[in-house]
């Protein structure tokens, strides 16, 4: 990515988005992405509905030791390495999905001006009708498919990476993931400038490695 385009966007939408680029050693350090320009890529964008929490620092958001860090194992050495990541609401702090949907059911919370915000993101992004958008849970699925599909037809919706308890070690998390990456980016990506999404033998190895020392539990 070109170094002016990349401070663009880090002065307008560093303190809610980020990239799907992490130091495996430390998931909050996010000199990494700075460190890698050539990886960053605006053909897959990553989108979850609102921002959980104040960020401390640039490029902070989907980069803790929380249950972000299964995105870290799905897709720091995957074909979408380097894909833009953010939420559709910004601005809006609720940790709580089902609450957040309350308020937007009973009309307490106006989408309308975050789907604005969104398209203005997407064009500053330099993000092309072409571009293949991974949607994570049902919530932001819906508004996607309301307020955007007509603009960004080529989406895939995958479960939200806040699940866990039964079946959804974070290992379980992200094989169900590669699985429907996998089946639907093949169709997906034909009218795409995405690349398809393939497990390669080293990223299945990755996870039998993080298996093997216990680091993908059903922990939340």
């Amino acid at each position: 990515m070109d170094r002016i385009a990349f401070k663009h966007l880090e002065t307008k939408y560093s303190q809610h988005a980020s990239w799907a680029v992490w130091n495996s050693h430390d998931l909050e350090d996010t000199t990494v992405i700075r460190e890698n320009p050539s990886d960053l890529k605006t053909s897959v964008v990553m989108v979850a509905l609102n921002i959980s929490k104040h960020l401390p620092s640039p490029w902070r958001n989907f980069h803790s030791r929380d249950h972000a860090r299964k995105l870290m194992y799905a897709f720091n050495q995957s074909p979408y390495r380097g894909a833009y990541m953010t939420d559709i609401i910004k601005e809006y702090v609720e940790p709580n999905s089902l609450q957040l949907q309350k308020q937007l059911s009973r009309g307490r919370l106006e989408v309308l001006p975050h789907v604005e915000m969104f398209r203005e993101e997407m064009k500053d992004l330099g993000a092309k009708p072409e571009a293949l958008f991974i949607l994570f849970g049902g919530n932001v699925t819906r508004v996607f498919n309301k307020y955007l599909s007509e603009k960004f037809p080529n989406r895939i919706s995958c479960t939200h990476y806040s699940m866990f308890g039964r079946g959804f070690t974070d290992a379980e998390w992200v094989e169900k993931v590669w699985s429907i990456l996998e089946s639907k980016s093949q169709v997906a990506t034909t009218a795409s400038e995405a690349p398809a999404f393939v497990v390669s033998n080293k990223m299945r190895a990755e996870l039998t490695r993080l298996l093997s020392k216990g680091l993908c539990s059903r922990r939340p």
